[in-house]
């Protein structure tokens, strides 16, 4: 087994927090989003023409969007206390097993809801943009 050099393990640590960035910049872009929809939403239901269903499911849908984005940043934010836990076990001398396969359960579940509320914004805008134009 290869140990890494101090350049190698430096580089990789930046590649991963350039990754974490930009999986951030991309849910608060996401969040944003759907706030703006939510606030377009609430204008529009002032009148009296808007489809009330077709409004209350753009409602639902910036809501559940919204909901699985803050699931990124608790899943991300319990990775990462599960990380701290194991390297303090192994500081302390304790022999720990690295599960890889629980980490990339939880990032496919990541994707996953990004995935989603990628999609279920798209719906919303094109729902919104529907009931803007007619």
């Amino acid at each position: 087994m290869k140990i890494a050099t101090e350049e190698e393990f430096e580089f990789t640590q930046r590649l991963g927090d350039k990754a974490s960035e930009a999986n951030y910049a991309l849910w608060n872009a996401l969040l944003t989003g759907n706030g703006l929809i939510l606030a377009a939403a609430a204008f529009l239901s002032s009148s009296e023409y808007v489809d009330r269903v077709l409004l209350f499911s753009i409602i639902v849908g910036a809501a559940i969007g919204s909901a699985l984005l803050v699931g990124n940043f608790r899943a991300t934010q319990n990775f990462y206390i599960q990380l701290g836990k194991e390297y303090g076990r192994i500081l302390q001398g304790e022999k720990v097993d690295p599960s890889t396969e629980s980490a990339e359960l939880g990032h496919e579940q990541v994707r996953c809801r990004e995935n989603t509320a990628l999609a279920l914004i798209t719906v919303e805008l094109i729902l919104l943009a529907g009931m803007i134009a007619f």
